[in-house]
């Protein structure tokens, strides 16, 4: 069995190559005539230890709660493709067309277990996803940002049809100053009843505002505002109409505020360092869904020759389900997680790339019932990776 596995994964592979092949050859014959035409594709296989595919890691909900294994593990050969043309018709005018694909293909490295509920693992997953977007922008003053108007469209499809969805948005923003974005995506069926919200279409609203401020460092902070308002469909299973409270409004809606704060040091030529510290809160018309979140991280990014880098990344994040108790206290429950990331660039050429890059989280909670001790886990991910741009 696992050598028919094998063989099947090192065939797909090669389907991915001659694609990509066919990818590159398509792009040298159809150069357009004015504009500039530039692309970059992307080779990568990957290695996940706690996979989730829109799943709410809640014990009440998620079909993954109860299992000896509550989480797949497997291998992900992944192919990544974009074309951008840019094209001025005039000084002030500037247009950007983007066509990107992604192909996804899993590899389980180990048996589904009988009692598992998702009996199809990984290969379930494998699929396609489609984006096309496009942006004006016009420079109305050199002393001033430009003020951009964009458009975008996306399709996913995976063997497992519960996740061929579609979006589609639109964006209207003034530089780094003040943004607006609204997003749908809805669900081929939207007949069958859900359970989870990953699952069910919705469309949100986005507001954002930035602001750069110089204290008493060489280099400006910036400081972002978010408002997230985000509404979901009502297809959805019993459970989760009355283990969330939703039989009481029948349609979810979330109101998301986030805060962020990013502040760069540049120590020397090669040496930069970065604090962030981040805080998020949810509410809506379900309590059951309000949570706040702390994060802070630290970032050093060094550059030891020109296209040749090491970022490394660690943080600490703070998660308080204001909705939820513990079980048998009268605590929120609470989770707190540690992640490290480590992420080597080496360019070859003008052409090839290499990238390498490994996370590490850990995820505590104040859990103490085995029921949700799946809650405690740690989360290992290394990809490698081949980028080819002209």
């Amino acid at each position: 069995m696992a050598s028919a596995r094998y063989i099947s994964f090192v065939g797909s592979l090669g389907r991915v190559t001659r694609s990509s092949l066919q990818f590159i050859i398509l792009l040298c014959i159809c150069r357009p005539i004015h504009g500039e035409l530039t692309y970059q594709i992307q080779e990568s296989l990957g290695y996940d230890d706690h996979i989730e595919f829109g799943l709410s890691v809640d014990p009440d909900t998620s079909p993954l709660a109860g299992r000896q294994d509550s989480q797949l593990s497997g291998l992900l050969n992944q192919l990544q493709s974009e074309a951008k043309w840019v094209y001025r018709p005039v000084k002030v005018l500037k247009s950007e067309l983007n066509l990107g694909g992604q192909r996804y293909h899993y590899l389980e490295t180990k048996q589904s277990s009988p009692d598992q509920k998702m009996k199809a693992g990984l290969t379930a997953f494998n699929g396609y996803a489609y984006q096309l977007s496009g942006r004006l922008d016009y420079q109305f003053s050199n002393r001033l940002p430009s003020l951009r108007l964009g458009c975008q469209l996306q399709r996913q499809n995976r063997v497992d049809a519960a996740y061929d969805q579609r979006w589609q948005g639109v964006e209207l923003s003034w530089g780094r100053i003040v943004s607006y974005r609204y997003k749908r995506n809805w669900f081929d069926d939207e007949i069958t009843k859900r359970k989870d919200f990953q699952l069910v279409g919705s469309q949100l609203h986005q507001l954002e505002c930035g602001l750069q401020l110089k204290l008493w460092f060489k280099k400006p902070g910036q400081l972002n505002y978010l408002l997230t308002l985000r509404d979901y469909q009502s297809n959805l299973s019993d459970l989760i109409w009355f283990a969330t409270g939703l039989s009481q409004v029948d349609r979810r809606f979330d109101r998301l505020h986030q805060l962020t704060w990013r502040q760069p040091w540049q120590l020397n030529d090669r040496l930069i360092l970065q604090t962030e510290v981040f805080y998020q809160r949810n509410q809506g018309n379900l309590s059951f869904y309000h949570f706040s979140i702390r994060q802070t991280n630290l970032l050093a990014f060094y550059l030891w020759q020109p296209g040749r880098s090491i970022q490394l990344t660690t943080g600490g994040r703070w998660l308080t389900q204001t909705g939820r108790k513990v079980e048998n206290e009268e605590d929120f429950r609470r989770d707190f997680q540690w992640q490290i990331e480590a992420e080597l660039r080496w360019r070859l050429n003008q052409k090839f790339s290499l990238i390498a890059d490994y996370r590490w989280i850990q995820n505590q909670t104040n859990e103490t019932v085995q029921r949700l001790s799946f809650l405690n886990y740690v989360h290992n991910q290394l990809q490698l990776a081949v980028v080819l741009v002209n």
